[in-house]
Formats: structure tokens, C-alpha cells, sequence
């Protein structure tokens, strides 16, 4: 069964993570040597779309959108170029390689 409790407090994390990247209150440097804050905000945005309507009535290919949301996010942002932003950024990526792992063993794959 899929952690829907798990991928909910992640997504809010992470939502909350870009939004104070691209707010940069501090003028840290928020260069990437991935795709960057704004791609990252964007598979947020497009996950948490496809999340709510898989809470209404879950279907496969919700379950693949948000499999999908997750590896673009673990994938295309890669890191920050600042030292304190890019640790920051790998504590709240910390559980999203189990998530993908749950998603995997739950979604059918024909």
C-alpha cells in the first residue's frame, strides 16, 4: 500500500524548500548544477496536482505521475551550488529514494 501520509509531508517539504529558494530573503546564491529551484517547484506543483486527485479516487497512472514528479526532482535538480543550500537540499531529498522504492513495488508496470 502506498504512504500517502509519507508523500504528503514530503511534498509540503519540498514545496516549502523551493519556495524559500526562489523567494532568497538571505541573496544566497541559488545557482544549480541541475536544473534548478524553478524546475524543482514546477514537479512539485505538477505532483501535488496529481496527488490530490489520486487521494479522491486512486488510479495507476496517478500513482505513475507522482513516481514520475519524484524522479524528475531526485534527478533534474541535482544540487546547489552553495555549500549550506545544497546539504539542506539533500536532508529534505533524505526519504524520497524509499518513497520511489514504495511507489515501485505498488504501481503495475504493464
Amino acid at each position: 500500500m502506498v504512504d500517502i501520509e509519507k508523500i504528503e509531508q514530503k511534498l509540503m517539504e519540498l514545496e516549502d524548500f523551493f519556495n524559500k529558494v526562489l523567494n532568497n530573503k538571505c541573496d544566497i546564491n541559488i545557482s544549480s548544477f541541475g536544473a534548478g529551484a524553478e524546475y524543482g517547484l514546477k514537479s512539485v506543483e505538477n505532483m501535488r496536482s496529481a496527488f490530490e486527485k489520486y487521494k479522491r479516487v486512486p488510479q495507476n497512472k496517478l500513482l505513475k505521475q507522482i513516481h514520475g514528479s519524484f524522479t524528475a526532482i531526485n534527478r533534474g535538480v541535482e544540487g546547489f551550488n552553495d555549500r549550506k543550500l545544497d546539504i539542506e537540499f539533500n536532508k529534505v531529498l533524505n526519504d524520497v529514494y524509499q518513497i520511489i522504492k514504495n511507489l515501485e513495488q505498488n504501481i503495475k508496470w504493464r
